[in-house]
C-alpha cells in the first residue's frame, strides 16, 4: 500500500509500518491532528521512541507500507 492508504488506516486505529521501518522493528501509531508516535518492541511491549510530524522523501516514494496484523497494545 502507498502513505496516503497507509495514512487513512491509522486514522481508523491501525498501525502502520513500512520497509524503513520494519528493518529496525519499528511501527508508527495516530495520534491525531497528522502527529504519529514512532514506537520499537522491546520483550514484546511497545516502547515509545519519538514523535513524527515530518516524513522523509523516501518513506512518502515507498509503496511498502502495511497494517501490523497484531497489536502489542492490547
Amino acid at each position: 500500500m502507498n502513505i496516503i492508504e497507509a495514512i487513512q488506516a491509522a486514522e481508523n486505529g491501525k498501525l502502520i509500518t513500512n520497509n524503513f521501518l520494519k528493518i529496525a522493528g519499528h511501527f508508527l501509531k495516530y495520534e491525531g491532528a497528522g502527529v504519529f508516535s514512532e514506537y520499537h518492541l522491546t520483550n514484546d511491549k511497545p516502547e515509545y521512541l519519538y514523535d513524527v510530524r515530518h516524513f522523509s522523501t523516501a518513506h512518502v516514494l515507498s509503496n511498502a507500507w502495511e497494517v501490523l496484523e497484531t497489536n502489542p497494545f492490547k
